[in-house]
C-alpha cells in the first residue's frame, strides 16, 4: 500500500469516528445501562448480540435462540411443525419464532394499495386463519416461546387506513415489530410504532424494533445508516424507563410491576447477505465500520434483563388430530 493509500486510510477511519462519537448525546454518555435486548438478524452465531437467529433449516444455536420460521405458509405445515421441526430443533430452546412480513409475501407484488378493497381480501382473511393455527401449535410445543410477527410498511399502512382499515394485529401475536429503511427513526418508523403502541394486539403484547444494520455498497451512506441507530436506542430506552418500578406501562408481571414495552432493539442484519444482484453489507462486515461502531456503542452497556425476560405466554387452543 502506498504512503498515499494508508494516509487516506487513517484519515476515513479517523473521520468514522469522529461522526459516529458525534451522534452519542452527552446525556447518553452517561448511561452506564441498557433496559432491552439486543440482537441481529441472520446471525447464528449471536456475534454482537444477547440472542441468536437462526434460519429454519440451520443448525440450532446451543443458547436459547430466535427461529426465523419460512414454512408457515406450507399446505401440512402441522404436521410438518410437529413431525419434523420439532425433531430437528429442541423447540424448550426456543425464545421467539419469528415470521417475517406474512401478508406483504403472500401477494408477491409491489403493489402497495389496501387488498381490503378488492379479491386480495379472501387471500388475507385465510393467512390470518393460518397464522392462528400456526400461533397455536407453537405456544402447545414452546409455551414460553414468543410469536414474532415484522410488519412490512405496506402492512401498516393498511392497519391505519381509516377507510377500511385490516385487523392485522392480532391477540396471538406476542411481540410486534415493523422494518423501515434509509429514513431517519422520526421520519421514517417512529408513527408506526407509536400507532403499534396505541393499537396492540392484547395487553400484554410487546414490541420489538428493527433499524437498518446494513449498507447496499455504492447504493448507500454506511455513515448516514449508521447516523439513524442512536434514535431507535433512545425510544426504546423512554419507553422502558420505568420498567423496574411501579410505573404507568400497561404490561404488569405477577408480583405488580412493570415489564418493557420494548423487548428487544434486533438490526437487520448481522453478516453480509447477497440477494438481487445486490451485497447487503451487514453490521459484521469489515466495510461496515461506521455501523458497528454504532451499534457496539449501545451494545457494551450492562443489559437488566429481569423485566425484559419476564414471559408467559398464552395457552394454546390447538388440539392434535
Amino acid at each position: 500500500m502506498s504512503s498515499r493509500s494508508m494516509l487516506r486510510t487513517l484519515v476515513i477511519s479517523f473521520s468514522t469516528a469522529i461522526v459516529i462519537l458525534s451522534l452519542i448525546s452527552a446525556a447518553d454518555a452517561q448511561q452506564r445501562f441498557r433496559n432491552f435486548r439486543m440482537g441481529l438478524w441472520n446471525n447464528p452465531t449471536g456475534v454482537d448480540a444477547d440472542i441468536p437467529f437462526f434460519k429454519e433449516g440451520e443448525v440450532q444455536p446451543r443458547r436459547p435462540a430466535i427461529l426465523q420460521l419460512s414454512s408457515w405458509q406450507k399446505p401440512g405445515f402441522a404436521e410438518h411443525w410437529l413431525n419434523t421441526v420439532s425433531r430437528q430443533y429442541d423447540l424448550r430452546r426456543l425464545e421467539a419464532v419469528i415470521i417475517d412480513e406474512p401478508y406483504w409475501s403472500v401477494f408477491g407484488t409491489p403493489d402497495w394499495s389496501n387488498p381490503c378493497r378488492d379479491s386480495r381480501l379472501q387471500g388475507v382473511l385465510e393467512y390470518r386463519l393460518r397464522l392462528r393455527m400456526v400461533a397455536d401449535l407453537i405456544k402447545e410445543t414452546s409455551p414460553n416461546a414468543r410469536l414474532w410477527i415484522n410488519f412490512s410498511e405496506p402492512e401498516m399502512l393498511w392497519m391505519m387506513d381509516p377507510g377500511c382499515p385490516l385487523d392485522l394485529n392480532e391477540d396471538f401475536i406476542d411481540v410486534a415489530s415493523l422494518d423501515v429503511y434509509w429514513k431517519s427513526f422520526e421520519e421514517g418508523p417512529q408513527r408506526y410504532y407509536d400507532w403499534l403502541l396505541s393499537h396492540p394486539g392484547t395487553e400484554r403484547q410487546q414490541i420489538a424494533l428493527v433499524p437498518g444494520t446494513f449498507y447496499r455498497g455504492a447504493l448507500d451512506d454506511p455513515i448516514q445508516q449508521a447516523s439513524f441507530l442512536p434514535a431507535f436506542f433512545d425510544y426504546a430506552r423512554q419507553l422502558n424507563e420505568s420498567c423496574d418500578g411501579r410505573g404507568v406501562l400497561r404490561f404488569r408481571n405477577d408480583d405488580g410491576r412493570n415489564r418493557c414495552v420494548v423487548w428487544m432493539v434486533a438490526g437487520w442484519l448481522g453478516p453480509t447477505h447477497f440477494r438481487g444482484g445486490i451485497s447487503w453489507r451487514g453490521e459484521q462486515d469489515p466495510s461496515s465500520q461506521a455501523i458497528h461502531l454504532a451499534w457496539m456503542k449501545e451494545f457494551r452497556r450492562s443489559s437488566r434483563p429481569r423485566r425484559i425476560e419476564n414471559f408467559h405466554s398464552r395457552p394454546s387452543t390447538f388440539s392434535r388430530r
